[in-house]
């Protein structure tokens, strides 16, 4: 079985078909030479093709977005220009998701699909199998070590209630994960809420593909509510409406279609809360905007009544959010609703005086890393006092604290989250700077502004 190599992924699989040529998309920073070194043999066995998701259908009207679709529309034009009529399509990390618009828009020039994910969440790379789902073909998802151990039983299961012929390759309950795809049968599903909303909506929206109705029971505590409220909006901004029983029960009917439409996307919450932790910490002002604090569904708006509970002054206006630092004083929250804001919440904490509890989120220890284990690991480097509980965390305000490297073990959120401490502590070095790129590319850029 042939072994390739990228930004530390190895991917172990089986090209079936050895007359198909293997096109590789590759996303933003991805080191597709590495791969080559890695691979003689297998690049010598099979035709390769090699696209480039950054120099490919760059638009003519600067003003005019280049979609996700539009590449999608442009790989298969390119495919077709070099006469490549069918092939295996192995997306990597960003080019994963412009392999599975080719899937879904173009089934009959895929013979394969390789999706392979460097750091992104488990979940999130498993979950688009629903929507391969429905279209035919053999599909495999893939990605790093910390991929490997990332649980997705949960589900693999509900895909195989639903019809779907799923299965773990490797280990039971983690990816590799393969999808022998022949659409969706639909029908009534259990599922457990407390590892993941992101199964959950998975599920919802693939929903109106199936054959039959679906019906998802979500049983035991579920996390991350919110996040469930934001896809049924979205699913109905769209044309599908989803009956529900709070957020135990959900059916969506079959046999009806998404619908075009224009549609405004809000600043993304968690991608703003840098910015206010950056505000909290230093005494500033700074305006976020595209933030409509009043509207949105983002279950992250919530970091604002605690950024006031510690004593920050907080300014929400239709569009915007104004926070203003002040000397800080530590919290005691639950952050089952918003688990993404605890690596920002914890950094803000280190400057706060007395202690700050976050508790109710045993599942980041799941993510992209253990980030309740790893926060506390990198926090005490540089002299934090720190507890970490089962479920979270506790950081003792008041320590004197020190410069020092920072490992944000790949992990996009620890990142963002850690730069806040180089504000106030001299010497602040973060190792793997680029590992924001997965949600926020110009980070930095933006970060040094201030």
């Amino acid at each position: 079985m042939p072994k390739a190599k990228v930004q530390g992924i190895d991917l172990y699989y089986e090209v079936h078909g050895a007359g198909y040529p293997l096109v590789l998309i590759r996303g933003f920073g991805s080191n597709l030479d590495h791969w080559y070194c890695q691979t003689p043999a297998f690049s010598s066995r099979y035709r390769v093709v090699t696209f480039d998701n950054r120099g490919i259908g760059r638009s003519e009207k600067p003003d005019v977005p280049y979609t996700i679709s539009m590449m999608a529309g442009d790989t298969a034009g390119l495919m077709d220009a070099i006469g490549v009529s069918k092939a295996h399509i192995l997306g990597i990390s960003m080019g994963g998701m412009i392999a599975q618009e080719i899937a879904l828009r173009y089934p009959q020039r895929v013979h394969g699909l390789v999706l392979a994910c460097t750091h992104c969440g488990g979940d999130r790379a498993v979950r688009p199998s629903e929507e391969i789902a429905r279209v035919f073909g053999e599909y495999i998802f893939t990605g790093s070590s910390r991929m490997h151990s990332r649980p997705v039983l949960d589900l693999v299961r509900a895909l195989k209630a639903l019809g779907v012929e799923a299965v773990c390759t490797e280990r039971e309950g983690y990816p590799p994960v393969s999808i022998k795809a022949d659409g969706i049968r639909g029908g009534r599903v259990k599922i457990p809420g407390n590892v993941s909303s992101q199964y959950i909506s998975s599920l919802l929206l693939a929903g109106p593909y199936a054959t039959k109705d679906v019906e998802i029971e979500v049983t035991g505590k579920i996390v991350s509510k919110p996040y469930l409220d934001l896809t049924i909006d979205v699913m109905s901004s769209f044309g599908i409406e989803v009956e529900r029983d709070n957020h135990q029960y959900f059916r969506i009917s079959a046999g009806k279609m998404y619908q075009p439409r224009k549609f405004s996307i809000d600043g993304d919450v968690s991608s703003a809360s840098y910015f206010w932790g950056a505000a909290a910490v230093t005494g500033g002002t700074v305006i976020t905007e595209n933030i409509h604090p009043h509207d949105t569904r983002q279950g992250d708006i919530a970091l604002l009544d605690i950024l006031e509970e510690m004593g920050c002054h907080v300014q929400r206006e239709p569009d915007r959010v104004i926070v203003q630092g002040v000397t800080l004083q530590g919290v005691d929250v639950d952050m089952g609703a918003m688990p993404d804001m605890v690596p920002t919440l914890a950094a803000i904490a280190l400057f706060a005086a007395g202690n700050t509890t976050i508790r109710n989120v045993p599942h980041l220890r799941h993510k992209e890393s253990d980030r309740i284990g790893d926060m506390a690991l990198e926090l005490r480097k540089v002299g934090g006092n720190i507890e970490e509980l089962e479920d979270g965390i506790i950081i003792h305000g008041g320590e004197k604290l020190l410069g020092a490297e920072i490992d944000p073990h790949n992990d996009h959120r620890l990142a963002m989250s850690l730069a806040i401490t180089g504000l106030r502590i001299p010497g602040i070095r973060i190792k793997d700077e680029d590992c924001v790129n997965k949600s926020f590319p110009t980070f930095w850029e933006i970060w040094e502004t201030l």
